[in-house]
Order: structure tokens, then C-alpha cells, then sequence
């Protein structure tokens, strides 16, 4: 829409002057030049009073329908609109691309807008406050640690609630990354200081935000009880505000603590009511989560048909946004559905295409998850060159995660016992002296 507007303002504004050129010419240069300037006052006009009227309203519009997507609300884009037409373009463009889940696009024009010379610290920090969630959305982790410490920095220079509101997402989005890094004191640090600050500011829908991180980090370091009830202090807050997009994720939240103390049938309850409200809201990242969580649930207590039909509804919608990442995810669940039911070929198909990219992206915990999967798969079939190949990637991956001494014990273990079935295997095939074995 910005760039119809644009060319039809370029338009009018080739019009004119060719009209003003020929009144000019009819009527004297005086006649001309005065009516020159009175279509620069009605351009003028235009601009200062009707174009950025719409951009403004269609910024709010984005900026709303942007908080409603999972995770913290977006950052305020306070003084951004009045930055010139230009900024103005970019910044709706960046939204509408968020919007439409294009997160490669909005992180080119949020970079693009972060280079300017035309804004300032404020408008800086909402563009490292959005490129450090978009790259996480894309779980790079590393830039948006890169982008969440350069917003930070800025936050703290940029004064009253207007810095605070910058901190306290900065603050959030160094919890994410902490958390995914699997660095569960830090994140609990920066969660508090969040919370902290949102409660000096009486902003309730970080607080809700600060305690569900803060639960997560309690169940990763085992603590449930904890865990359990920052999730509930969370969900009050989001019920209190019909927070629809954000109940569901306490809904799955609370169930996930349910499954983590084998408490099955609770936690399908509670994963059940979000994906009613998901469906509800068209919601459809809730819906992705609810029913992945589903299938796992279905998975452990080896109802395998549910599990199966949880996993390719997640597929499908995977797919409607267009990221790789939790289709991947997806991709694997149903693998393990496979894997499970013995449709060994059907799994390994899909753990070949997959696994690759997990690799690629650093996500080496469930690489080494998936790949141990596709080791018994080789081991099942008497694949025994395959074994050996596959235990011997599966040792460059355990080298680089913490506390796995006992899994490169294993690992090793097998690759000497393919060896020896393989060697066992070839003897037995061309037996010494070149007897046929048919005949002993």
C-alpha cells in the first residue's frame, strides 16, 4: 500500500507541474508561479496532514496486531512515526512482514532502518529490540544476543518510562537467549531485574511475561514446585487482561511442568484448553505448540495413532507460516512416531533430511536426540558400515555438549562392535584360503 501511495503522489506531483508549466506559459510567469506555489501548499498539505495521519494509524494498527503474536509485547515505537516519511515506510513495511511471519524480510528493513542517520537512540532501540526477537523466532542466538546487549546499552542511556519500557524488553530478550543457551541462572537474573522494573512501572503484562520466563527456568533446573507457580502468578495476570495469545501459552506452560512430574492426564487437560483457544483466536503459533505438546503426551504413553495425528496437524500449519525450524521439529516428532511403531524406513527418511539442518542451526542436544534414533535404525537393518559411520558423527557432536562422558563411552563401544560384525561378516563371505563355505 506505501508504495501505491508513493507513486500516486509522484504522479500527482509530475501532473501539476506539467499544469503549472502551462499555465505559465498562458498566463504570464506571475500567474504561473502563483499557482506553482499554491499545488506546493496543497502537496505540502497532504503530506503533514493526511499521509502521516494514515501511516501513524497504520502503524497502531500493525503495533497491535504485532502484540498479539506469542512472546513479549512489541517495544513502543514512540517518535518513530514523526521521523519522516521515509523511517515511516520501513517501519510499516518491517511490521507487515512480521505480520505474515517473513522474519528474514523485517530483518532486512529493521536493519535497514538501524543505519540511518535520521533517528535517534530511541528509534534505534526499537529497530536491536526487534531484530534481537526476530533472530531468535529464527533461533540464531547468537545475534540476538548480539542485538538484545546492543538495545540494553541504549535503554540505559535513554531516560523516564520510555528507557525502563526498552530495558525491560532488552532484559527479556537476554532471559530467551540465556535460557536457550541453556544458561538457567543468568536467565533467572535477568527475569528478576525485569520484574523488577515492571513492577515499578506497574506494567502487568511484562510482570506476566518475567514470571513465565521465570518458571521455565525453575522446571529446566528441576524445581516444579517453583515452576508451577510463577506459571499460575502468569496466568492470572493474562485472564485478568483476556490476554487470549498468552494464556494459551501459560495453559501449555502449566501442562508441560504436569508431564515433566509424569502427570499425564493433568497435563492434557491444561494443553487441551489452550488449543480450544487457540483454535478460537485463530492463534496459529498456539495452535503449533498445543498440538506438538499433545503429541508428545500421546508419544510417551505409546498412543501412537494421536500421537501421529497431533504431529502432521503441526506439520501442516508449520508449513502455512513457512519456518523451517519448528517444521523440523515436527518432522522429527512424527519420525520418532515411526521409530516407535517399527516403520523404520519411513522414520530414517525423514531423520536423514532433518538432522542435517539441526546441525546447521546448532541445535546439537537434539541432533544427538534424533541421531541416536537413526544409529539403531542402522543397527536394526545390520547397516554395519552405516553404524559405524553414524556412531562416528554422533561422537564430533558429543565432544561439544557438556556431561557426556558416558554416551561417547557407548558410542565407541558400538563402533567397535560393528567393526568386529562387519569383520565377522566379510570373513564369512570370502572365507581363507578361497574354500566356498557350501562345501565345509
Amino acid at each position: 500500500m506505501i508504495r501505491r501511495l508513493d507513486k500516486f503522489e509522484a504522479g500527482f506531483g509530475i501532473g501539476g507541474l506539467l499544469i503549472s508549466i502551462i499555465v505559465s506559459i498562458i498566463s504570464g510567469w506571475r500567474d504561473g508561479l502563483t499557482f506553482l506555489g499554491g499545488f506546493a501548499a496543497i502537496i505540502t498539505l497532504y503530506e503533514v496532514l493526511f499521509k502521516r495521519q494514515w501511516d501513524e494509524k497504520r502503524i497502531e494498527k500493525l503495533q497491535e496486531e504485532r502484540a498479539k503474536l506469542p512472546g513479549p509485547p512489541p517495544p513502543s515505537l514512540d517518535g518513530l512515526p514523526q521521523q519522516g516519511r521515509t523511517v515511516r515506510s520501513i517501519v510499516i513495511e518491517a511490521l507487515e512482514a512480521e505480520k505474515e511471519y517473513r522474519y528474514e524480510d523485517a530483518i532486512r528493513l529493521w536493519k535497514k532502518l538501524e543505519i540511518r542517520r535520521d533517528i535517534d537512540e530511541s528509534g534505534r532501540c526499537v529497530a536491536y529490540i526487534h531484530l534481537a526477537t526476530l533472530c531468535g523466532r529464527l533461533h540464531d542466538y547468537d545475534d540476538s544476543l548480539f542485538y538484545a546487549q546492543k538495545g540494553k546499552k541504549l535503554a540505559d542511556k535513554i531516560e523516564g518510562d520510555l528507557g525502563k519500557d526498552f530495558l525491560i524488553k532488552a532484559l527479556n530478550l537476554l532471559g530467551i537467549v540465556s535460557h536457550e543457551k541453556n544458561d538457567f541462572q543468568s536467565a533467572i537474573k535477568y527475569h528478576e531485574k525485569e520484574l523488577q522494573i515492571a513492577e515499578s512501572l506497574c506494567d502487568e503484562q511484562s510482570k506476566a511475561d518475567a514470571f513465565g520466563n521465570l518458571g521455565r527456568a525453575y522446571l529446566r533446573l528441576n524445581d516444579p514446585i517453583k515452576a508451577i507457580e510463577f506459571h499460575k502468578k502468569a496466568l492470572d495476570i493474562y485472564m485478568k487482561h483476556k490476554n487470549h495469545y498468552e494464556i494459551v501459552t501459560a495453559l501449555n506452560n502449566i501442562g508441560l511442568v504436569h508431564f515433566k512430574k509424569e502427570e499425564y492426564q493433568e497435563t492434557k487437560v491444561y494443553l487441551k484448553k489452550g488449543l480450544g483457544i487457540s483454535k478460537e483466536n485463530n492463534n496459529l503459533y498456539g495452535l503449533i505448540v498445543s498440538l506438538r505438546n499433545l503429541g508428545g503426551v500421546y508419544l510417551i504413553t505409546e498412543n501412537y495413532s494421536k500421537a501421529e495425528s497431533y504431529f502432521c496437524d503441526a506439520i501442516e500449519l508449520d508449513k502455512k507460516i513457512g519456518n523451517e525450524i519448528e517444521l523440523a521439529k515436527d518432522l522429527v516428532n512424527l519420525a520418532t512416531v515411526y521409530f516407535k511403531r517399527e516403520e523404520y524406513d519411513k522414520a530414517d527418511e525423514i531423520y536423514v533430511k532433518i538432522l542435517p539442518l539441526f546441525k546447521e542451526k546448532g541445535f546439537l542436544e537434539e541432533y544427538f536426540q534424533f541421531h541416536l534414533n537413526h544409529l539403531r535404525i542402522r543397527l536394526i537393518k545390520n547397516d554395519m558400515e552405516g553404524a559405524i559411520k553414524a556412531a562416528g558423527e554422533g561422537i564430533a557432536v558429543a565432544d561439544k555438549l557438556p556431561n557426556m562422558a558416558k554416551e561417547l563411552g557407548q558410542l565407541k563401544q558400538i563402533i567397535e562392535l560393528a567393526k568386529k560384525a562387519l569383520a565377522e561378516s566379510q570373513n564369512e563371505t570370502n572365507p581363507s584360503g578361497g574354500e566356498d563355505s557350501s562345501e565345509e
